[in-house]
């Protein structure tokens, strides 16, 4: 089955989609920021795009870095985030659109060109980078697509067909896989613990290539199972590293899960499964009717109830329960936040959520959606003010008036009687900005603060305390 590539037609910009083929644990700190540049903007035009900073009027339209330089792209363009850091720049072709890739400061990685930019598979490096080349009227040469349907997963009489081919580019490095262009999409190509490359051909072998296109090994028959190749060989497993170095041999079940990071499940003949490290040693005894994977040092697992349903819970890398199975749903979030669900005796949805060292929230009533959870805080909303959780189980109350999450643990709050905004953290419940501002907005890791007709560009980071 063909794997499709499409381009949606919307408006007068063709925006590209591509279908694709406890130990030791950080705590974090409050949020630093440091200015890092201003933009004048005495017509209040500037707002906050998708992702990046610009200047929009009925004849004109800027676009800008995070830090406030101008960026030379022309006046017709949308933007779309590709990964923490970087943008995708859309702009009008001769026939289709043309993407380019802009880094946060501006620097354009890949001039505009390209049909189709996006991120591969279980990857947070490497990026799928499709050029077009012709129009075509053969399927089976065609790389991808363009429509105006609003939802379709094959090409359709009206749609137009392009031959073209696709390469890999390296956010690591800057630069593409210069050993590796695709002229189809019948070729395999899966990326291992975001470090090697295993392409296979039709009828053929897969070949095994470092990041910079060496190739490692030139007969790889086996797919990467997340960050493992497992070989099975009569009544054995071999493992191999994402390098196709060997690692060792067993007589359990072995399967691997990019969900499992540098762990492998095993099943060890009783239909109960656990957790082998890189060297085949059980760290996980197998106890459980499945694994769902591991994140920040915690196991998700989960067993049948007596009804047949799966039931979840968290343990840590050591076995010890954190949460037994009788959650309904366990999401991940950044930087080591787990939100886990459940319903009560009565039917209504409960929330625990579980920090990079244990527990921080139990129990919280998830029903009206008064609850979030940020990538690094818990908080609700508590009459006129709001009560947030920290990840060393803290609790405290600021007292807003209409806050909301403009970022990753900030909240900005809009003083009633001056109309001027504030900036707080809630993972310490520090105030960063004065009520002083007519606006405050973000985009990646750069906050936005408007007053006396000018942005004041501040960096936010945290470091792990």
């Amino acid at each position: 089955m063909k794997n499709w590539n499409k381009i949606a037609m919307i408006g007068s910009i063709a925006c590209a989609v591509a279908l694709a083929g406890m130990s030791a644990l950080a705590k974090e700190s409050g949020a630093v920021l440091t200015e890092v540049g201003s933009v004048e903007d005495p017509d209040g035009k500037i707002r906050t795009g998708h992702y990046v900073l610009c200047e929009e009027s009925a004849d004109e339209k800027k676009l800008y870095s995070y830090d406030g330089k101008t960026v030379d792209v022309g006046d017709q363009w949308e933007d779309e985030k590709l990964t923490d850091g970087y943008c995708i720049i859309t702009v009008p072709g001769t026939e289709i659109s043309e993407s380019g890739l802009m880094k946060a400061d501006g620097t354009m990685l890949i001039p505009t060109g390209p049909a189709i930019i996006k991120m591969m598979d279980y990857s947070e490096r490497f990026v799928r980078v499709i050029y077009a080349e012709e129009q075509t009227e053969n399927e089976d040469e065609a790389m991808f697509y363009t429509t105006s349907a609003m939802v379709s997963f094959a090409p359709s009489d009206q749609d137009v067909l392009y031959k073209g081919y696709w390469k890999i580019y390296d956010l690591q490095t800057e630069q593409f896989v210069d050993a590796l262009t695709f002229t189809s999409n019948s070729t395999d190509v899966q990326i291992c613990a975001d470090e090697t490359i295993w392409v296979k051909e039709p009828e053929k072998d897969g070949v095994l290539y470092d990041a910079d296109g060496t190739v490692l090994a030139d007969s790889v028959a086996i797919s990467p199972s997340g960050a493992f190749f497992l070989s099975r060989q009569s009544d054995m497993y071999i493992a191999y590293d994402n390098r196709f170095n060997r690692l060792f041999e067993s007589n359990y079940n072995l399967m691997g899960s990019t969900a499992l990071g540098d762990y492998i499940e095993y099943n060890d003949g009783n239909n109960k499964y656990g957790l082998l490290d890189a060297d085949g040693n059980i760290v996980l005894e197998a106890a459980y009717d499945g694994i769902d994977g591991v994140d920040s040092g915690f196991v998700q697992v989960w067993n049948y109830d007596e009804n047949k349903e799966r039931k979840k819970g968290v343990l840590t890398l050591t076995g010890d329960e954190v949460l037994p199975c009788e959650y309904d749903y366990i999401y991940e979030r950044k930087n080591g936040y787990l939100e886990c669900e459940k319903k009560d005796a009565d039917g209504n949805k409960r929330t625990t959520c579980i920090g990079p060292n244990g527990t921080i929230c139990s129990d919280m009533n998830a029903e009206g959606g008064n609850e979030m959870v940020s990538n690094l805080s818990v908080w609700k909303e508590s009459g006129a003010g709001v009560l947030a959780y920290v990840i060393n189980d803290a609790g405290f109350t600021l007292k807003l008036n209409t806050p909301s999450s403009i970022q990753s643990g900030l909240l900005k709050d809009k003083d009633p009687e001056t109309g001027k905004y504030a900036l707080f953290d809630t993972v310490t419940g520090e105030q960063l900005l004065d009520y002083d501002y007519n606006e405050i907005m973000a985009a990646y890791d750069y906050i936005y603060a408007y007053k006396d007709g000018a942005y004041t560009i501040y960096k936010a980071e945290r470091e792990d305390a």
